[in-house]
């Protein structure tokens, strides 16, 4: 953690900038624990969804469609 956040200062990020990273990444693993704890389709497309839209997408719900095949 010590060399990420002298990673962060050379590029003039301060604790309180890298915090909203790391926020990010802490609810992505929330979600990504929801996603996996899923018990059926409608609740997996639900945390998909959810864990799509923290990264923000520039599409309207649902947005699991776009990257299936």
């Amino acid at each position: 953690m010590a060399d990420l956040l002298r990673l962060a200062a050379l590029h003039g990020m301060g604790l309180a900038e890298f915090e909203v990273l790391l926020q990010r990444q802490r609810r992505s693993r929330e979600l990504l624990a929801l996603l996996q704890a899923a018990a059926d389709d409608s609740a997996r497309e639900a945390a998909a969804d959810a864990l799509l839209a923290l990264w923000a997408p520039q599409a309207p719900a649902p947005r699991l469609p776009l990257f299936a095949d």
